[in-house]
């Protein structure tokens, strides 16, 4: 028994320190409550992500492995678009897989018989390359994908709204795609039921999940103007609200509360569909917003602005003069962020709104993707080709510099760690051989 205990590999649970999808996880808060966060601004390295003009989806880390979702809006096909899976440790590539159309986010998902990437292709270029595919996280090897129509009659048909959800009761994938949305059966690529929300045109929007406490399954989409809740199991339509303004940004839940925006900020409820509150914002909100529950704040960028508001009232707790289109990371009471009109990237203390460090990026350009935290690791994509690793992994790598010294001491701990168990097994195996020699 304890041979065969050595011998047979455990499988990997989802920890909070996992970044498995866009802003984390399917309420889209994009926080952590893990002990370990990035406490300085080093590079630790840089991988270049050839063939995309810029990473326009999420960064996933899951298991110390990186997954790298990219757009290519260089050729009409985008055929030479990739999806990269990247190890933390050094930032040295383990496979890559040629998605082609324009990666528009991705979901890892796990159980007894494997590792998957759930990827939406979105017709950024060509609306014929809208699709969604399944990967196999380890190997980058296609599984299946589903094709998703042209959709409603009056979508622009340019952009599909990525990063799907996963239902594991249900064996669901959930996207949007093009004013449909779509449920998928997640081992076999085919299709469970569909609902028409309406036109999307540039609404590039996640779907978000909630197991609610009433007992019931939501998932909530927008289209340009509307924000509309399904019963995630069978896709009947539960409430919608209008918008102002066409929505760019994805819904984010706390609390039982859906937070959208677009020249305002909503708060719903988020099995009803009443409004709690609504804030003048003056400005377009750029950034999907990120939820931090120590200090019960939502941050999110604007055109010009970057607000730190309370998520009960709505009334602003902090504001920096700063845009900001890529979607807020936070842990242990610190929130990063990105800003192309400043060519930063920043780490701010959210209880005082002051400024923690800064680190100087060329090109950071439009970053629409998401900060990713995994560990002491900052993840995050910019318009010059480059995915960053920005802090430091545990007590193991330490950055200085340009140069990444590595504490001997823990590594040499770890091989001989690794020669013990293989002599373990050595001697176990060895003393079955005996006695079944033995005993003939």
């Amino acid at each position: 028994m304890i041979l065969l205990s050595l011998l047979v590999p455990i499988a990997h649970a989802i920890t909070d320190y996992d970044w498995y999808t866009y802003n984390k996880n399917f309420l889209r808060q994009g926080n952590t409550t893990s002990d370990t966060y990035p406490v300085v601004n080093d590079i630790l390295w840089t991988f270049n992500c050839t063939g995309s003009y810029y990473q326009l989806a999420n960064v996933l880390c899951v298991d110390d492995i990186v997954y790298s979702i990219g757009i290519n809006t260089t050729t009409i096909h985008s055929i030479y678009n990739k999806t990269y899976a990247i190890y933390l440790l050094n930032g040295t590539e383990k496979w890559n897989a040629s998605t082609g159309g324009s990666d528009d986010g991705a979901t890892y998902y796990e159980n007894e018989t494997g590792k998957y990437l759930f990827i939406q292709i979105c017709g950024f270029l060509n609306p014929d390359e809208k699709k969604l595919i399944c990967l196999n996280a380890s190997t980058g090897s296609f599984i299946w994908n589903f094709s998703t129509p042209p959709g409603y009659n009056g979508s622009s048909g340019e952009e599909d709204g990525g990063n799907p959800v996963v239902i594991e009761e249900e064996n669901l994938v959930i996207t949007n795609g093009c004013g449909v949305v779509y449920a998928v059966n997640m081992t076999t690529g085919t299709e469970v039921w569909n609902r028409t929300i309406g036109k999307t045109g540039w609404a590039d929007s996640a779907v978000t999940y909630l197991n609610s406490s009433d007992g019931n399954k939501y998932v909530y989409v927008c289209s340009d103007d509307n924000l509309t809740c399904f019963n995630a199991s069978t896709g009947k339509v539960i409430w919608y609200n209008k918008t102002v303004a066409p929505l760019f940004v994805s819904p984010m839940i706390a609390n039982e509360t859906v937070f959208i925006g677009d020249t305002n900020f909503y708060a719903f409820n988020a099995t009803k569909g009443n409004l709690l509150f609504k804030k003048i914002l003056l400005a377009t909100m750029t950034s999907s917003a990120s939820y931090d529950s120590v200090t019960n704040s939502i941050l999110f960028g604007c055109d010009g602005k970057f607000y730190c508001i309370n998520a009960t009232t709505g009334d602003t707790i902090w504001l920096l003069l700063l845009s900001s289109y890529s979607t807020p990371a936070i842990s242990n009471g610190y929130v990063y962020f990105a800003s192309e009109s400043t060519e930063k990237l920043y780490c701010y203390n959210i209880t005082t709104g002051t400024e923690v460090w800064n680190i100087n990026i060329i090109n950071i350009g439009f970053g629409y993707g998401a900060m990713t935290i995994y560990k002491n690791i900052l993840l995050f994509c910019a318009s010059n080709y480059n995915l960053y690793a920005i802090g430091s992994i545990n007590d193991q790598i330490k950055v200085t510099g340009d140069i990444i010294t590595v504490n001997v001491l823990s590594t040499l701990e770890s091989v001989i760690g690794i020669i013990f168990m293989f002599i373990t097994i050595s001697l176990l195996l060895g003393l079955i051989v005996y006695f079944k020699l033995k005993g003939a």
